[in-house]
């Protein structure tokens, strides 16, 4: 019928379009660049962080850090002037964002125009999940960046206080899943298994993530504790050597496949 082929063609360009956003947003092997022809930024500003869909049905669905900053506002701060964001490209491992975006310098100029802005009050720094990471990162740069005593200063001058909330300062269990098994982001609706794997692998981002193994081993910065700046990690599996009786896997299948893939969870 008519509304049956309507509905097919509906239905594939609907998955033509996901596979488009999957391609767009996975890395090449390198895990640091973009494919040929594709350039995928975060939006500036508070716009960036608020909500991943706005309007009335998604709003309450899709926020980051819509309702804070909502609360932010009502209270009188003003974006420009004592309020303002820092959304990165969260697909990049955080050397790759200051040499491609130029984003922990950006970052600074930021701090310091809401520093003069607010009559120099100096700044108090809120962020969440892997931004948390990306925030400490910034306090290292800036020490790295202008050397240990003017880091320090800057620091001190600018800084009020940090606010991590649900911080993996000491990595998170789940970005050894995005590479051993995929990570589909909780769009479980919208990617499919392989797709989640192909984007979980491609993301230069995800071995920041991972545990470490071993924090004591791990020298903390002196002036920005008490969070941990991971320099490399690691991961062992060890898995017992059995029998797997794979007809009992693949017994719809007419071919033996040549490989398959274990997915732990």
């Amino acid at each position: 019928s008519e509304s049956s082929d309507a509905m097919h063609q509906q239905y594939m360009k609907e998955m033509e379009c996901k596979s488009q956003w999957v391609h767009h947003m996975c890395l090449q092997d390198d895990m640091k660049s973009e494919k040929d022809g594709i350039e995928v930024r975060p939006l500036p500003g508070c716009a960036g962080v608020d909500y991943l869909s706005t309007g009335a049905l998604t709003e309450n669905i899709s926020y980051v850090f819509g309702p804070v900053l909502e609360l932010l506002k009502s209270k009188g701060y003003k974006e420009g002037i004592n309020l303002d964001a820092a959304p990165y490209d969260w697909r990049l491992p955080p050397d790759m964002l200051q040499k491609r975006d130029k984003y922990f310098t950006n970052t600074m100029e930021t701090i310091i125009h809401l520093y003069r802005q607010s009559n120099n009050t100096p700044v108090i720094i809120l962020c969440h999940s892997m931004g948390c990471k990306t925030s400490h990162y910034l306090f290292n740069f800036v020490r790295h960046h202008l050397g240990e005593g003017d880091g320090q200063k800057w620091l001190d001058e600018y800084i009020h206080s940090y606010v991590p909330v649900g911080a993996p300062h000491i990595g998170a269990p789940k970005s050894i899943r995005a590479v051993i098994d995929g990570d589909k982001m909780g769009l479980d609706a919208f990617i499919d298994d392989d797709e989640g794997l192909m984007f979980g692998r491609s993301l230069g981002s995800t071995p920041w993530l991972f545990p470490l193994e071993n924090t004591s081993a791990v020298q903390n910065s002196p002036s920005v504790p008490p969070s941990v700046m991971r320099l490399e990690s690691s991961i062992t599996l060890t898995i017992p050597t059995q029998t797997i009786p794979m007809k009992s896997f693949v017994y719809r299948r007419a071919v033996m496949p040549a490989k398959i893939r274990l997915a732990i969870h």
